[in-house]
């Protein structure tokens, strides 16, 4: 089957997004990893700093939570029969870290939608590969906490770069995973999986 890695948000569980996920109904298995540092009443994958309108969040952080899951990634493949690459996708934190997993192990991955997330501008990214996962992101125009100009910027910065992203703007949504949000992240995710799984 193929596999789909939800990645959470920050001071949420594991438990969030793998319901979100399972209820699209897709025939994939779906790894839904914690994130390493204690918040709340969850976890949080990074160092992020909620400044309004302008979150500033910790690239290297980043980047060894993207190479964790990278990590994750490969035990998951080794131990069950995956179809395809993963498709990675995740909300806020975790939709930074789709964007990351999908720059920083292109060959990891075999698409990327991420919700409500971006990448912050010193973050290091390289000219796409020749098989470059598509990303495809997904984010509320009224966000306050990530807002989407910086999602807008993040697909316009990878672009330049060779990548194919977009991103996908709903109307009156602020910082969540509304019914419309939802169906949305549903069909990209099934447009995502392997032609002969879906």
């Amino acid at each position: 089957m193929p596999l789909i890695v939800a990645i959470h948000g920050l001071g949420d569980v594991p438990e969030s997004l793998l319901a979100l996920v399972s209820s699209c109904g897709l025939p994939a298995r779906i790894l839904a990893p914690r994130g390493p540092q204690a918040w709340g009443e969850g976890a949080s994958w990074f160092d992020i700093a909620l400044e309004p309108a302008q979150p500033r969040a910790d690239p290297r952080g980043i980047e060894a939570s993207a190479d964790r899951i990278a990590a994750l990634i490969d035990g998951a493949q080794a131990r069950s029969q995956v179809v395809g690459e993963p498709i990675v996708t995740g909300f806020s934190q975790g939709g930074y870290l789709a964007w990351a997993l999908a720059v920083r192990h292109p060959d990891r991955v075999g698409a990327a939608v991420p919700v409500a997330g971006a990448l912050p501008e010193d973050l290091p990214i390289g000219a796409a590969p020749p098989r470059a996962p598509p990303i495809r992101a997904l984010h509320g125009d009224m966000d306050p906490v990530v807002p989407s100009q910086l999602d807008l910027q993040t697909a316009s910065r990878v672009r330049a770069l060779g990548w194919d992203a977009s991103v996908e703007l709903h109307q009156g949504v602020e910082h969540a995973i509304p019914p419309g949000v939802h169906a949305a992240l549903c069909a990209q995710l099934a447009a995502a999986l392997p032609h002969d799984t879906r």
